[in-house]
């Protein structure tokens, strides 16, 4: 009698635990959070804004020197800038959702929406000055990706305090040690 009643006991448990799941992974996806976590959006954030920032620092250091880059390829390194910032307001929008009632953290959101939108219309002033050849086209490329950097800086500084605000730690990054332990064994 106490091995059925503790079999329909241990039973109830995990139905009670599986069940829980459930309903815990539904509430992460109505809120829109990837994989149940909303950290993850505030990382993709993060990540998208500095690859925004690495590309069009690439574009600013190119005109600086002698032989720019072709306008092609500063285009192409602009469009770059702007799918990262496109990837990062989508992952904002995620995080928006997993806390509507939040207003720090709608307001966070909004403020970074407005740089990346500045940083965007900068990439199209870059865009159309890559697309001259005059020599003074080259002076306005720089300020627009410095502009970009500007606000893309801002944007990272308001992600930061929004992190701070919901308590996310700052992933610590890929080392030497993890990249070897994860390299496969050579079978002898």
């Amino acid at each position: 009698m106490k091995t059925v009643s503790s079999l329909t006991l241990g039973f109830a448990l995990i139905l009670t635990a599986v069940m829980s799941a459930q309903a815990q992974n539904a509430a992460s996806q109505a809120r829109g959070d990837a994989h149940g976590n909303y950290e993850f959006q505030a990382h993709r954030v993060q990540t998208h804004q500095m690859h925004a920032r690495d590309y069009a620092e690439i574009v600013f250091q190119q005109s600086q020197i002698n032989t720019p880059l072709p306008p092609e390829e500063a285009v192409e390194y602009v469009g770059s800038v702007k799918q990262s910032i496109a990837s990062a307001n989508k992952a904002l929008d995620k995080l928006q959702a997993a806390h509507p009632k939040d207003e720090a953290v709608q307001k966070s959101a909004e403020n970074i929406k407005k740089f990346h939108k500045s940083a965007l219309a900068h990439c199209d002033m870059c865009e159309s000055a890559c697309k001259k050849p005059a020599e003074g086209s080259k002076t306005v490329v720089a300020k627009c990706c410095a502009d970009m950097v500007k606000d893309l800086d801002a944007a990272q500084a308001e992600t930061g305090k929004l992190m701070k605000h919901l308590k996310i730690e700052k992933i610590s990054p890929l080392t030497k040690n993890h990249v070897s332990n994860a390299a496969p064994k050579k079978s002898e």
